[in-house]
């Protein structure tokens, strides 16, 4: 994982580069806290559709969170 800061107030961006592995890891927490399912299940709906008419913006969020959706 590599990490890029800033200094509060130079309106920088903070760039955090993980590995794909660890970017599923973090799906699937995340899946688990907010939907009580697992990445996976997360993303075979998501890419199944089923979350378009959803108005939760975790869902969107955990979307984002998605390696290979976009």
């Amino acid at each position: 994982m590599t990490q890029n800061s800033y200094e509060a107030g130079t309106g920088a961006l903070h760039v955090e580069e993980i590995t794909v592995e660890e970017a599923w890891r973090r799906l699937d927490a995340e899946a688990r806290l907010v939907l009580n399912i697992s990445g996976e299940e997360f993303r075979t709906r998501w890419m199944a559709g089923e979350f378009r008419e959803h108005d939760d913006p975790k869902v969107a969020q955990l979307a984002i969170l998605l390696p290979d959706a976009w």
